[in-house]
This record gives C-alpha cells, sequence and structure tokens, in this order.
C-alpha cells in the first residue's frame, strides 16, 4: 500500500509596516505608562517628605521636652550665686544640670552664661547669651549667642539661652524679644517660635534674579515656585521691591529640601504673639531667674 505524501506548502507572509508600528508605539506607550507611574510614586514620596519637614519646622521637640516634669529644677539660685536648670545629656536622654549667672551687666548691656561643673567641681561656660535691654522701645536687642561649645554632649543650651533673654523681657516688663539669625541657624529660631520682621527692601532687578537664581540653584526649586512664595510689592525693569517675609518662605522652602545658603545679610527675627504667649506659660511653670 502506498502511502500518501503530505506537502507542507510554507510561505513568508510581510508584516505590514503600520502594524509593526502600531505594536511598537503600543509598547512604548505601555513603558511610558510605567516610567510615568514610577514618576508619579517618586515625586510623591518627595513632596511626604517635604511635607513632612516642613512640619517639624514648626514645633521643637526638644523644648517640650525641657518644660515636662523630669526637668523641672526646683532648687532655684545654689551657695555659689548661680541659678540652676537642666538641659538635656546627649547620651543618656536624661536631665543634666546646669547653672545660669550673668557674667556681667553695663546700663543696658548683659552678658549671661551657662556652665556645668567639671570634674574639678569648677564652673566651665557651655553656652552665653548678650543683649541690650531697650526700654524705650519695650524689647530686648540682638546681641551674640554661643554655645557650640556644648553641643556634641548636650541638647537644649540654645533654648536655654532663650528662656534667659525672653525671662529677663518679662522682668522688666517689656514686650518682645528680637535676634539676628544666620541661615543655618534658622530652623532652629523658627521652631523657638521667632519669626523674620516684615519690612520692605528694594534690591537691584539685576542682583534680585541673581539671588533667586542662587536659590533655585542650591535648593532645586524652580524659580517660578520661589517668585510665587515672594512677598512681591513692586517690580519693574529697574528694582524689585518686596517685604523681608520673603526670606522666610524661601528659608523654609530650603530647609524642607534639606538645604542650606549662606545668605545675602542676616534678618532680624522676633517672637510671633502666639510664640510669646507659649513661652510665658511655660516659664511660668519652670522659670530658671526670680519672678
Amino acid at each position: 500500500m502506498k502511502i500518501p505524501q503530505i506537502r507542507l506548502n510554507t510561505r513568508i507572509v510581510p508584516i505590514k509596516k503600520n502594524i509593526t508600528d502600531n505594536v511598537i508605539n503600543k509598547l512604548q506607550n505601555l513603558l511610558n505608562k510605567q516610567k510615568l507611574n514610577s514618576d508619579i510614586v517618586e515625586i510623591s514620596e518627595e513632596m511626604s517628605q517635604f511635607s513632612e519637614r516642613l512640619q517639624a519646622l514648626e514645633e521643637s521637640k526638644t523644648l517640650k521636652k525641657l518644660f515636662t516634669d523630669e526637668f523641672k529644677i526646683s532648687q532655684g539660685m545654689n551657695k555659689d550665686g548661680f541659678y540652676v536648670t537642666s538641659i538635656i545629656d546627649n547620651k543618656t536622654g536624661k536631665p543634666q544640670q546646669v547653672y545660669v549667672k550673668a557674667i556681667y551687666t553695663c546700663e543696658n548691656n548683659e552678658l549671661w552664661g551657662i556652665f556645668i561643673k567639671n570634674i574639678r567641681g569648677n564652673y566651665e561656660p557651655i553656652g552665653e547669651r548678650s543683649f541690650e535691654i531697650d526700654e524705650g522701645l519695650k524689647r530686648i536687642t540682638p546681641g551674640d549667642m554661643t554655645s557650640q561649645s556644648g553641643n556634641y554632649k548636650y541638647n537644649g543650651i540654645g533654648i536655654r539661652l532663650h528662656q534667659i533673654a525672653i525671662e529677663r523681657m518679662m522682668q522688666k516688663g517689656l514686650k518682645n524679644v528680637q535676634i539676628c539669625s544666620t541661615e543655618n541657624a534658622f530652623p532652629f529660631h523658627y521652631k523657638c517660635g521667632f519669626r523674620v520682621i516684615s519690612f520692605e527692601r528694594t534690591m537691584e532687578k539685576i542682583e534680585f534674579e541673581k539671588m533667586l537664581e542662587e536659590y533655585s540653584n542650591v535648593s532645586g526649586i524652580d524659580k517660578k515656585i520661589l517668585y510665587k512664595n515672594a512677598e512681591i510689592i513692586e517690580d519693574n525693569e529697574d528694582i524689585v521691591k518686596y517685604s523681608t517675609t520673603t526670606m522666610e518662605n524661601w528659608r523654609k522652602l530650603l530647609y524642607a529640601k534639606g538645604k542650606c545658603l549662606d545668605s545675602y545679610c542676616d534678618y532680624p527675627m522676633k517672637l510671633s504673639q502666639k510664640a510669646l504667649q507659649n513661652w510665658e506659660q511655660l516659664i511660668k511653670s519652670q522659670p530658671i531667674l526670680e519672678h
């Protein structure tokens, strides 16, 4: 019996170009969609971190901790004439007793120090704060503030230095405390309730744009966003007139991005009304000086 042979006929069918393009386009759209979703996730995560850092700027956890019962000192003044208070030992997180005294007073100028007792029982300075009492304008005016010598071991030195100035304000019946903040110290002072004092400043247009460019380069924030967050009073081809609260807005944005820029100048700050009331309530519960 003869077995029939089956012949397989094969032929190559060319794929039309428009079909190929359609497939490629669909694949590209799918890839683009996946990339877009990935970008959205990254942007969402960045905005979440951005929002969290801005929120963290509104409150000092260290300040809150210092005014808990754990850090309350009832001794007042010791036998050596030092007021007694406490800060935070960075190693243990527990209270570290420190001592406060006026180093000198000359007319309305005062210099106060925070000290710690060393192993020999001597008082060693770890922070200083100077200021002037302006009874005419009813305020504490800016001076110098240093706490670098103790910052690696302790936390809360700067807050206690602010407290001393605010208590002197209260003792003298003044209305506010003013400081001048450098760029890198801005987050600390802002958390303590200080806000940039608003006043008008005029700058040549080219200098303002240069400043805007520098802030944008350092922060990675688009210049349009920075300009939108500026308090512009007048903007023409020659000059830009703006409120100094612009610098506060920009500093907050830089902080949220984890950046810092050497400022063109240090802007004066003062306690907001809300912060002033909060400080006064805290001090009544845990003063350093005699009232």
